[in-house]
């Protein structure tokens, strides 16, 4: 089975509070929960809680340590939830431009998936379509083993380097139909604006 796990947090240093910015009249958060498939959680930190008040988000797990390990976040929400968890899909709550078919063809696209690497779609789909594939016993062998800082903020960098995967040989293919060449993930005002002026268009 595969558990998604969307990482959230209200301390952005460029955008705080980002993924709580309307578009199209809903946080950008719940954009990217709606997309994510079943069975799915959001991992957040201690000092967020009570982040989602009032929004349609359910399945929040906490994390009581350090808001940048959130790595940490991963593991010990993964164990929240573990039972027949085989997989963590791995999204993030500043990728409102995420659709349920975008994300079902890239797991269909992984097919016989093996257990010690890592699947995504980048860089074959532009920043702001980010998804992560990789197995439970890979996210707690990287919790055991990652040390550095960036690692643990950053989730997945250990797994890339201790199974040497190439990002540029995992999917080889776009699975975003249309893909933009711009980047879509909301990281400054500047993106926030450009993404919601997508979003909100007119068909």
């Amino acid at each position: 089975m595969i558990l998604t796990i969307i990482q959230a947090r209200l301390g952005s240093t460029r955008l705080p509070g980002k993924i709580l910015l309307p578009i199209a009249g809903k946080p950008i958060i719940q954009h990217v929960y709606n997309a994510a498939p079943e069975p799915k959680v959001v991992a957040a930190p201690w000092s967020d809680h009570g982040l989602f008040h009032g929004f349609d988000v359910k399945n929040v797990v906490w994390y009581d340590g350090d808001p940048n390990d959130v790595l940490g976040r991963f593991y010990h929400t993964w164990r929240a939830c573990k039972s027949e968890v085989d997989w963590i899909l791995r999204l993030t709550a500043d990728c409102p431009m995420l659709t349920q078919p975008i994300i079902r063809k890239f797991i269909i696209r992984m097919g016989q998936r093996n257990y010690d690497t890592i699947y995504t779609n980048r860089p074959w789909d532009p920043d702001g379509y980010d998804m992560e594939l990789f197995s439970s016993d890979t996210l707690e062998m990287a919790h055991k083993y990652a040390t550095d800082p960036y690692d643990r903020e950053h989730v997945t960098p250990w797994i890339y380097r201790h199974f040497h995967v190439q990002r540029s040989s995992i999917v080889g293919r776009p699975v975003v139909p249309e893909n933009p060449a711009e980047k879509v993930s909301v990281d400054t005002q500047e993106n926030y604006e450009k993404v919601r002026a997508i979003m909100e268009a007119p068909c």
